[in-house]
């Protein structure tokens, strides 16, 4: 599966978030985001998007590697891994993709 882009984002504790676009992102189309568990990262989903290939322009695909997993950065100590925090990453990857609404998968 190839990945059209990667960038790093920045979550409000400082730590770099991998965010994976397996498509170009167009906001007029529905925005997929699926989320991995730990220990996994982003390539867990490299099937979900290979079987959406064919419906690659009707939906943006992204995916992200969550802290401390993957390509993105750990934080400085465990509670940077608590709960408020995970849900704050997943807005700050929302917020970076610049769409609206995003369909979650996790």
């Amino acid at each position: 599966m190839s990945i059209s882009t990667f960038s790093g984002v920045t979550a409000s504790d400082g730590v770099t978030l991998a965010v994976y676009r397996y498509t170009e992102i167009d906001p007029q189309r529905p925005t997929i985001l699926a989320i991995h568990g730990w220990p996994d990262n982003h390539n867990v989903w490299d099937g979900v998007a290979e079987e959406l290939k064919e419906n690659y322009n009707r939906y943006n695909f992204v995916a992200y590697d969550v802290r401390g997993a993957g390509e993105s950065s750990c934080p400085a100590n465990r509670s940077g891994y608590r709960f408020a925090q995970l849900v704050s990453d997943t807005g700050t990857v929302i917020d970076s993709l610049d769409v609206g609404q995003v369909h979650l998968l996790a």
